[in-house]
């Protein structure tokens, strides 16, 4: 396909009640019948409030906070100077979407999207846009052609019949900020060996609870590191980002609803100590949390990397729990 034709989608700006003033002439859209991956995170659209959509033959995506984010950019929107979309210098660290009980319709009603707007401080004419941005549920949806997704923000991306549509913003910055405090604690004569010398208390494997409990029990979530060993060792800073995932299970399929980048400890932790750190999951809030069947996962390094007492640089395996009782995936039904 050439490459003036080829067009991705861009994520948008939730604009609030004021945003009617962008509404203009009725469109048919339909979703996509294949994959569409954002900076290595595959999204569905069965039951997404803000499901990517096709129009033109071109895909399209919401324009939502998460979304921009996800990929690199920022907007912003007044009265009197309409919509802003911009590389976004921010820090991204978080990723939310909204699911709907009822699943979407294959053909849909989206409007051309009225007002001004900018791109990089360029000045668009929708009206004479071949693809122009358009308007669904409160939601500014752009089409991004090679001019938007190459040359004006940077991005790499991929089609193929088989694994879809896949965009990545290779500008996008992650939280790398140290959310443990670098201390260490007593954990007491726990059962060990030198053969399990870390372990990770997560989550119980299965929970079951009210909204307003999984409100109060998992907005603020914890990950100890256990050394069972007796040498003190270091471990070792690592490019290699752990995310707390929170899925939704709607018909036997899930459909991720929040994750959120965690940099794992690095610094000094001495034998049978461990380290502990708190961290929130916005997810978990009683305007947006529903009934129905969780999975929570830990995704992670395999193998952590660390130096002992004698200046030796070793790996180990890491393990999920503490005799057991912990996992890196938790099933949670919200009743």
């Amino acid at each position: 396909m050439h490459k003036k034709i080829l067009t991705l989608f861009l994520a948008g700006f939730l604009l609030g009640s004021s945003s009617t003033a962008f509404a203009g002439e009725p469109v048919k859209v339909i979703l996509p019948t294949f994959p569409v991956t954002l900076n290595n995170q595959t999204l569905s659209n069965d039951y997404s409030q803000y499901p990517f959509l096709v129009y033109k033959d071109i895909t399209y995506v919401p324009m939502t906070y998460y979304d921009c984010r996800l990929l690199g950019l920022k907007t912003d929107w007044s009265f009197q100077n309409g919509l802003a979309i911009d590389k976004n210098p921010d820090i991204f660290n978080g990723y939310e979407r909204i699911l709907n009980n009822q699943k979407n319709r294959a053909s849909l009603t989206a409007q051309i999207a009225d007002g001004k707007i900018k791109v990089n401080g360029k000045t668009i004419q929708n009206s004479k846009e071949e693809y122009p941005l358009l308007f669904f549920r409160d939601v500014t949806y752009f089409p991004l052609t090679w001019r938007f997704a190459v040359e004006e923000f940077g991005w790499d991306y991929h089609f193929s019949h088989k694994n879809g549509l896949i965009i990545s913003s290779p500008s996008v910055k992650t939280d790398t900020s140290v959310i443990w405090n670098n201390s260490t604690e007593s954990f007491g004569n726990m059962m060990g060996s030198n053969d399990l010398t870390f372990g990770v208390s997560f989550l119980p494997k299965q929970q079951t609870c009210t909204v307003e409990q999984a409100c109060k029990q998992l907005t603020v979530q914890a990950l100890n590191l256990y050394h069972f060993s007796e040498d003190t060792v270091t471990i070792l800073p690592s490019s290699e980002l752990w995310e707390y995932q929170v899925y939704r299970i709607i018909n036997n399929q899930e459909h991720l609803i929040y994750k959120k980048q965690i940099p794992f400890f690095s610094g000094k932790i001495n034998g049978r100590q461990y380290a502990y750190s708190k961290f929130s999951a916005g997810c978990w809030n009683e305007e947006t949390i529903q009934k129905g069947s969780y999975v929570i996962r830990l995704t992670h390094p395999d193998k952590l990397r660390y130096k002992t007492a004698d200046g030796k640089t070793r790996q180990e395996i890491l393990r999920e729990g503490t005799g057991g009782a912990f996992f890196f995936e938790s099933h949670v039904t919200i009743r």
